[in-house]
């Protein structure tokens, strides 16, 4: 049971890891979010950082 302790020990760190960026993601989009919601209000057009480009891209394309 000794040996296999480092391996335990890895993969939760993995999962502590995973965790945090994840959580750090879901506030970035939700910062996003919230900056779309206030320019929507105010009429004005704006676009997310990378998503906003690659859907223009994409729209600009297929027309």
């Amino acid at each position: 049971m000794l040996f296999f302790r480092p391996f335990y020990y890895g993969a939760l760190g993995t999962i502590v890891l995973a965790g945090i960026i994840t959580a750090i993601v879901a506030i970035v989009i939700t910062i996003f979010e919230i900056i779309a919601m206030i320019k929507c209000y105010q009429y004005k057009e704006y676009e997310i950082p990378l998503i906003g480009t690659l859907t223009r891209k994409i729209v600009n394309k297929n027309h």
